[in-house]
């Protein structure tokens, strides 16, 4: 069994009073059979970046959780005190299996996720997220990269692998970034749904109409192939613009593409 021990961190910065921490700790995890410390910040350099990254991010960190999935009690724990050290929201699975039973496909953050695993492996877990339409970005935990697998991994999106032992700082920026992704991933879906919602909105002759204009068809070219006046043609299309929020024919285009509208 792993021994608990508890770790004062001191973060001394001139002029300011000095930022003080208990973080618990395995001593075989906090190691992970090597002879450093792996998870708390090395070097004063290394403590003052993970505060100032923790500080320009709370906003961020606080609508996303970092979801760690380790069939090791004592490298869970240790990830986890580390990263809620930092300010993130965690949440801990000990299988691939527990993590697709326990989280939703509306999950927002990142997950840190071990190569290997009794069950599901991290790379099995990865192909079944991706078939579900789980685009949660993923930080691979590996205590030997092998060439290939990594390969695998980054071909199907992998943030990155990263090679136990590692710097905390440096697991933390692979999170920020990861974190960044996720948060673009996320506004690009609710914009492309916001645009599917307004293409909605049309009726099924505003919809062909929008098709036509789109496409680069003019107003008279549009009446003729539908049998309409030029004029009901200008009055279908002010409506679609009223109801779509366009300003403009480029911006119609852009709303019925990114909705998923074809023009062809």
């Amino acid at each position: 069994s792993h021994n608990e021990t508890f770790v004062k961190t001191y973060l001394h910065i001139p002029n300011s009073l000095p930022y003080t921490e208990r973080v618990p700790l395995s001593c075989t995890a906090g190691r992970l059979l090597t002879n450093m410390p792996l998870f708390l910040p090395c070097t004063r350099k290394d403590r003052l970046s993970l505060v100032w990254m923790t500080l320009e991010k709370v906003a961020m960190m606080t609508k996303s959780t970092i979801c760690i999935v380790d069939d090791d009690d004592a490298v869970r724990d240790a990830l986890s005190a580390l990263l809620r050290t930092a300010g993130y929201s965690i949440a801990l699975f000990s299988s691939a299996e527990d993590f697709l039973n326990g989280t939703s496909a509306g999950i927002r953050g990142c997950l840190l996720l071990d190569v290997k695993m009794a069950g599901m492996s991290g790379l099995d877990l990865q192909g079944e997220l991706s078939a579900r339409g789980i685009d949660l970005p993923i930080i691979f935990l590996s205590g030997h990269v092998d060439v290939a697998m990594a390969a695998h991994a980054m071909r199907a999106g992998a943030i990155d692998v990263i090679e136990k032992p590692f710097r905390a700082t440096a697991l933390i920026s692979r999170v920020e970034e990861a974190l960044k992704l996720d948060a673009a991933q996320f506004k690009s879906k609710k914009r492309r749904e916001d645009f599917a919602a307004r293409m909605r909105e049309l009726t099924a002759r505003e919809l062909e109409i929008t098709d036509m204009l789109v496409a680069g068809q003019e107003i008279k070219t549009i009446a003729r192939q539908l049998g309409l006046s030029p004029n009901t043609v200008q009055v279908h299309r002010a409506n679609i613009l009223k109801k779509t929020g366009s300003e403009s024919l480029i911006e119609l285009a852009t709303i019925a593409r990114e909705a998923g509208r074809s023009s062809e």
